[in-house]
């Protein structure tokens, strides 16, 4: 019997297993795959299409407050959307990780690190 690894504990809810992620832009296309990808890892996300225009830097900014990281994604997003997620997520004390891309491949390499309790780097990644 093969051992499981353990999911990281919620840093804002110990009770809770996994994290609460955030990503911001992307194609809403992919978000299907990337929720059943997150759950596979009993982690939880968010998603945010990254428009901050009306309501939307408000929502934006709760989105980002109820999580524990922040995956920004530049390619879709607007200069505004990026600049307003990093901040936030900076104010709030939120991991954020800023990608030019996210590729399933790429979203199940960072949930692989944190199942494996790899502490989050912050950044930017290409």
């Amino acid at each position: 019997m093969a051992l499981q690894p353990t999911p990281p504990v919620s840093r804002r809810n110990p009770g809770r297993t996994g994290l609460r992620i955030a990503i911001v832009g992307g194609l809403g296309r992919a978000e299907p795959m990337l929720r059943k990808l997150a759950l596979r890892s009993a982690h939880t996300i968010e998603f945010h299409s990254g428009d901050v225009g009306g309501r939307g830097s408000a929502s934006l900014e709760a989105v980002i407050a109820r999580s524990e990281l922040v995956v920004v994604i530049t390619d879709v997003n607007s200069h505004g959307s990026v600049q307003l997620s990093r901040k936030v997520a900076k104010a709030k004390g939120v991991p954020r990780l800023v990608v030019k891309r996210l590729s399933l491949g790429r979203f199940a390499d960072l949930l692989s690190s944190l199942d494996a309790s790899a502490p989050i780097a912050m950044g930017v990644a290409s």
